[in-house]
């Protein structure tokens, strides 16, 4: 089986959703650094680096 990267995405907004809720739960801080120890894209620890 090849990669593909658009069959990975068709499940994103499943696969994002416990990001997002673990992210709800931090305090709101200026996350400089951020470690991603899955795989995948990244898209969820950027989003976190992103914050405010």
């Amino acid at each position: 089986m090849t990669w593909n990267p658009q069959q990975y995405h068709k499940f994103r907004a499943a696969r994002e959703q416990p990001a997002h809720d673990l992210q709800a739960l931090l305090p709101e801080l200026a996350y400089r650094q951020v470690a991603d120890l899955g795989c995948g894209t990244g898209e969820q620890p950027l989003s976190l680096a992103q914050r405010p």
